[in-house]
C-alpha cells in the first residue's frame, strides 16, 4: 500500500522511487509548506484529516460530474452538409 502510494506521489514530481528507496525532491518553498502542513497535523489531526476528506470528496464530485456531462457528449457533432 505504501508503494502504490510512493508511486502515486512520485507522478508529482514531488518525491522520485528509487529501488524501493523513496527520495524528496521538494523546492525550498515546497519544503516549508510540508513543514507548516506537518506542524498543524501535528497541532490538529482531526483538522487536517476533515480537510483531506473534504478536498477528495470534492474532487470525487468533479470527476463524477464530469463524466456525467461526458455521457451526453458520445458522439461528435454532425455539419450541416453532412447526411446520414
Amino acid at each position: 500500500m505504501l508503494q502504490q502510494l510512493a508511486n502515486e506521489v512520485a507522478r508529482t514530481k514531488l518525491v522520485a522511487v528509487e529501488d524501493g528507496t523513496v527520495k524528496l525532491l521538494a523546492a525550498p518553498e515546497e519544503r516549508a509548506l510540508l513543514d507548516e502542513a506537518a506542524a498543524l497535523y501535528e497541532n490538529d489531526r482531526r483538522f487536517v484529516m476533515r480537510l483531506m476528506s473534504k478536498i477528495a470528496m470534492d474532487q470525487i464530485r468533479r470527476m463524477a460530474a464530469r463524466s456525467f456531462a461526458d455521457a451526453f457528449d458520445f458522439r461528435k457533432k454532425k455539419k450541416d452538409d453532412d447526411r446520414g
